[in-house]
């Protein structure tokens, strides 16, 4: 079962979203029907960590992208594009007694930020770095 969420459906659901972090993955394919695996070269699988709070946790978002790590300041607020849901179930049994979970999965087409301030370096590759405004107290 998978569902594609819209705009509305994500807000509603899962509240203002925020990047946490992310790790890159080399992607594989499957080689006809043997159990080996090619590494196919410059094709990432990058998981986000995205802050969920009507939740009140964590999701983990994977993307395929090409480029290797994503370009974000930490809690940045984030919009998800084409984000579908893909939940599993599990079982298990033990001494005739039978449990299951089910396990959530989330992918998506990619993330974008909201503010396009949020960037950690610019197209250069030079890190930015935002100076922060000096609040003065008022002269009496």
């Amino acid at each position: 079962m998978k569902i594609v969420m819209t705009k509305d459906q994500i807000a509603e659901n899962l509240g203002e979203l925020r990047f946490m972090g992310a790790t890159s993955k080399d992607k594989y394919q499957r080689v006809g029907d043997t159990q080996e695996f090619v590494k196919l070269e410059g094709t990432y699988v990058i998981e986000y960590t995205i802050g969920a709070p009507f939740l009140g946790k964590s999701i983990t978002v994977k993307v395929d992208s090409r480029e290797q790590t994503p370009n974000m300041k930490p809690y940045a607020p984030v919009e998800l594009i084409n984000l579908a849901y893909d939940p599993t179930a599990s079982a298990t049994s033990f001494n005739g007694n039978a449990r299951g979970t089910l396990v959530d999965r989330f992918n998506c087409e990619g993330v974008k930020l909201v503010n396009p301030s949020d960037v950690l370096a610019n197209e250069n590759g030079e890190k930015m770095e935002h100076k922060k405004e000096e609040v003065k107290a008022p002269n009496k």
